[in-house]
């Protein structure tokens, strides 16, 4: 009696099993829209930030280079 329950018990878990495998899978398009969202915005804003913080580190030092050549342009040079 013991042997028939624990296989009926079996039998009910395996069938419940495969029953839950054959259900299609729950596919919610706004979700999934929402989560692309998410991480495109996320790495979106980690790489603009090192892109102005790359960008500001340069700034000072083009435009000093800038100013010398226009400088260096318009001074006069001394005649021999």
């Amino acid at each position: 009696m013991k042997k028939m329950t624990l296989a009926a018990i079996g039998v009910t878990l395996l069938t419940l099993g495969l029953a839950s495998c054959n259900q299609a899978p729950t596919f919610d398009a706004a979700k999934m829209q929402a989560k692309a969202d998410s991480i495109f915005n996320a790495k979106k804003d980690a790489v603009k930030t090192d892109m102005d913080n790359l960008c500001n580190s340069n700034f000072d030092a083009s435009v000093q280079a800038i100013a010398d050549s226009i400088v260096k342009a318009n001074t006069p040079t001394a005649k021999k």
